[in-house]
């Protein structure tokens, strides 16, 4: 059956299957035992490859709606070596908290959030919720290399043997998308911004600068974090004071990992810009209204939501994961993806994968050459000494510890 055939079917199976055919979360979570068997949950380190174990992940899950498709993107990414953070918003409703905490409570590696606020799309309350997740998995005794965070209506590409021996190209380089603030949208952080009720709005106050000549760059909330630059966010008192600043700015989620990524002394940072038309930021496949690329399904802010007639665009990406899905519309869509990654893992083959792509990343290459280098605390102390005198404030000057 040809490809154009196996998308029609599919979506005369949508129609006939508003709700797919998995076993209802609600009951399932009753039963730790029945839920990982039936959602067919990775629980034998027996069946991970070493490679695998000795590069574990941090996780972190943030969302407000639809648990069973967020246990879907659970499922896929769960491996009994790594650890997880999920941040379920505290606008969403009980149930959705509850069907999330008993499935976390199936496993020790898996952490629910208790401590949660209402988060105000585009505020401050994005990169608090970020932090914390943050501090839960550092506190954890899994020693992760790499902090991937999600939403709940993201997804997969690639398997976790995939994901490991790609970010291990990355040579502990961070994988975040950054480029210069357009100068049209720079009001989102030179006006103050209030929160009112469910919404933030702009003020007509100016918020002043967080340090004079200070360079703002701008890109996507999600990424691939080195172990050393979480560190790093929760311990520098630059990085700190930052965070600190951009509340009252508007979306500094878009702000917050793209201009800390910048700094001279960020571990795994990188000067250079990475924006997504370079192809060069590995972590999401999107598809704005603005690309090129035709979105088969219909978009929501901007964002293609994808449905069964992308799964050819989707099966051809590069990037770890893909933004955004919506279950309740096209569960097919991430059904086929599933089966795909269930089989991928079993065939344990990572030839396929196009490793001239993943070689050549900017960031790659940069690391591959200076990395020894790059990860030197006494480097770091110094470029940050520097950076410092140059912006006449040595008075913030803190010592670059290692992480113990």
């Amino acid at each position: 059956m040809g490809e154009r055939e196996e998308l029609m079917k599919a979506s005369g199976y949508i129609k006939h299957n508003k709700t797919g055919n998995k076993c209802q979360l609600r009951n399932l979570v009753e039963n730790c035992n029945a839920l990982k068997i039936a959602h067919n949950y990775v629980t034998d380190n027996k069946t991970i490859f070493k490679e695998e174990l000795e590069f574990p992940l941090a996780f972190a899950i943030k969302m407000h709606t639809s648990p069973e498709q967020a246990e879907q993107l659970l499922r896929n990414i769960y491996r009994p070596h790594n650890v997880y953070c999920i941040y379920v918003d505290k606008k969403s409703k009980e149930e959705t908290f509850n069907l999330i905490q008993k499935v976390g409570n199936c496993f020790d590696n898996i952490f629910i959030v208790e401590n949660r606020i209402e988060v105000v799309y585009s505020s401050i309350n994005l990169v608090e919720a970020e932090v914390e997740c943050m501090r839960i998995v550092s506190k954890s005794k899994k020693n992760w290399k790499y902090y991937i965070n999600l939403t709940g209506q993201e997804f997969p590409l690639k398997t976790n043997l995939e994901i490991v021996k790609i970010l291990q190209r990355l040579n502990g380089a961070n994988d975040i998308e950054s480029y210069e603030y357009p100068f049209i949208m720079q009001q989102r952080y030179t006006k103050e911004h209030v929160i009112k009720g469910n919404s933030i709005h702009k003020t007509n106050n100016l918020k002043h600068s967080f340090i004079k000549r200070f360079q703002m760059s701008k890109g996507s909330a999600y990424g691939a974090f080195s172990r050393p630059f979480v560190d790093f966010i929760l311990t520098d008192n630059i990085a700190r004071m930052f965070l600190k600043w951009l509340n009252g700015t508007y979306a500094p989620e878009e702000s917050a990992w793209a201009t800390l990524n910048t700094l001279p002394w960020t571990p795994g940072g990188f000067h250079k810009k990475a924006k997504n038309p370079t192809a060069s930021f590995l972590s999401r496949a999107v598809i704005w209204s603005w690309d090129k690329s035709r979105c088969r399904g219909h978009y929501i802010r901007g964002i293609c939501v994808y449905e069964s007639g992308d799964l050819p665009w989707l099966a051809h990406r590069e990037e770890l994961f893909a933004n955004k899905f919506d279950i309740n519309r096209d569960h097919v869509v991430l059904d086929c993806l599933e089966e795909v990654l269930r089989n991928r893992t079993k065939d344990n083959k990572v030839e396929n994968l196009n490793w001239d792509f993943y070689n050549t990343l900017p960031h790659a290459e940069y690391y591959a050459k200076f990395r020894q280098m790059q990860s030197s605390n006494n480097y770091l102390q110094r470029k940050k000494e520097m950076w410092l005198k140059d912006h006449n404030v040595t008075e913030m000057l803190e010592p670059i510890s290692s992480r113990g």
